[in-house]
């Protein structure tokens, strides 16, 4: 997910496979993916 080489539909689809699992370490994967490329998530605002 974090590879910038990775297509952007390649690091879509692993973020959607992480959710799928329906796990919260599934949701802190994909919530800290968006933490390093600085997308604001409701984490943040808790």
């Amino acid at each position: 997910m974090n590879s910038p080489s990775a297509p952007e539909i390649g690091r879509l689809s692993a973020c959607l496979v992480l959710t799928t699992w329906d796990q919260a370490v599934g949701y802190g994967t994909v919530i800290r993916a968006a933490a390093d490329v600085g997308i604001k998530t409701t984490a943040d605002h808790a």
